[in-house]
């Protein structure tokens, strides 16, 4: 699957030059020249990478950032703040704000390149971070009724079953893996709701024996799901 990056630049000209030159990597881009559009983008929709211009009209790549750590779906993905300004204020200051990467102006192909080759790494890491796998186990929140999971993954667990729960709301969690008796305690945050009692719930303090586990096992649930597809499509073949 592609890298799926947004970029967010008020000139025209610069963003259908990074445009061209990121589709030409294989990479799925989303351009757009309007950073309050991009803000309601970023708070629907999720992405490997976000490049955000520093000076633009409405919200600036200060704000736009610090909205982005924010989100519900893209507080972890890598942000990489295109400027024209080599201040070591303004770069601490984008720092602060939630940039990871910095890409000077003016952009050329050669730089652009080799900033992706630089920031691919951390794009795919934070990808494999969220990728789910299912798991049907009772999970005992504070001192409230027992609820179920429906998925899990190293940042996260989709629960079910408490119509309570609400956006930024602190819980503590206690599961077992399936096939496993250790029970895993972990603290998160409600990062989003869907109104028919689910919850998305992103982790904010895993003991890191316990994110190993995790890991492990989405990784292995994949793999068991990719070998099962490639199994059924073996069968199906006339």
């Amino acid at each position: 699957m592609a890298i799926r990056i947004l970029l967010v630049e008020d000139d025209p000209e610069t963003l259908e030059l990074m445009a061209t030159v990121l589709r030409s990597f294989d990479v799925e881009v989303l351009p757009l020249g309007d950073s309050e559009e991009a803000l309601a983008v970023i708070n629907r929709e999720k992405f490997d990478g976000i490049f955000l211009d520093l000076v633009m009209p409405k919200l600036d790549g200060y704000r736009l950032a610090k909205a982005v750590r924010r989100s519900s779906w893209n507080p972890t993905t890598p942000i990489v703040i295109v400027t024209g300004s080599n201040d070591r204020r303004v770069m601490q200051e984008a720092f602060h704000a939630g940039g990871n990467f910095f890409l000077p102006k003016p952009v050329d192909r050669n730089r652009l390149a080799i900033l992706l080759n630089t920031t691919r790494g951390a794009m795919l890491a934070n990808r494999r971070g969220l990728q789910r796998a299912p798991m049907r186990v009772p999970v005992r929140r504070d001192r409230a009724a027992e609820i179920w999971s429906c998925n899990i993954s190293e940042r996260g667990i989709l629960v079910e079953g408490d119509r309570s729960l609400y956006v930024g709301q602190e819980v503590r969690l206690a599961f077992a893996l399936p096939r496993q008796s250790e029970v895993i305690t972990v603290e998160g945050v409600v990062a989003r709701v869907d109104g028919v009692g689910r919850a998305g719930i992103a982790f904010r303090h895993v003991r890191a024996t316990d994110r190993q586990r995790i890991r492990i096992y989405v990784a292995d649930e994949l793999e068991r799901a990719q070998m099962l597809d490639a199994e059924f499509a073996k069968a199906t073949v006339i």
